[in-house]
């Protein structure tokens, strides 16, 4: 074996050393090397979390979670300052730059984005704020909006209470083509018609 081939035989060892680490730590003011495998012994797992473990199930008796699924989040931002009457009923609407009520025409920049209008349709939330906290993209299809209900404070309102609704702008063409499911915080589902 050439010195070349030595040398970079040693380099590479001290790499592969340095890289992945050997358990050895110093000890300070001793000039000797400690081993990492010397500590305390952990505790072995229960028969009980090794046997769910063995069987599939994935039960932790520690009540360890699994992940949760992420969702692409598009950017959105929910608007406050629409003063139109509700909609006849509820539902989802889409409004593009091409497709949108007229007296919507000067209250967005429609070259840039498009705006999501959700009323729900449950007269348990009339007299309800809706604010958005979530739009997902959950697949090509669907895009989930999670919205936050509050009571209004309707002190000075002598009318009927309005549905609950919210308009959401988005980037052009991000919602294009989707199916809406609409959510509260807790996951249940909220009625749009």
């Amino acid at each position: 074996m050439s010195c070349n081939s030595r040398r970079f035989a040693v380099l590479m060892l001290l790499l592969s050393v340095s890289l992945t680490g050997c358990g050895l730590v110093p000890l300070p003011g001793t000039g000797k090397w400690h081993s990492l495998a010397s500590e305390q012994p952990q505790e072995e797992p229960s028969g009980e979390f090794i046997e769910a473990v063995n069987n599939g199930s994935g039960a932790d008796p520690e009540g360890a979670q699994a992940a949760s699924t992420f969702y692409d989040q598009p950017w959105f931002e929910a608007v406050d300052f629409i003063n139109e009457p509700p909609m006849i009923h509820g539902g989802v609407w889409y409004y593009t730059q091409a497709k949108h009520p007229n007296n919507l025409d000067d209250d967005f920049i429609w070259d840039e984005m498009d705006v999501l209008y959700i009323q729900l349709g449950d007269n348990r939330y009339r007299g309800y704020d809706a604010k958005p906290v979530a739009l997902e993209l959950i697949n090509n299809q669907v895009a989930r909006v999670t919205l936050h209900l509050e009571k209004k404070d309707d002190t000075f309102s002598s009318d009927q209470p309005e549905p609950a609704r919210t308009y959401i702008k988005v980037n052009k063409g991000t919602l294009k083509g989707k199916s809406f499911l609409v959510m509260d915080e807790s996951g249940r589902k909220l009625k749009t018609r």
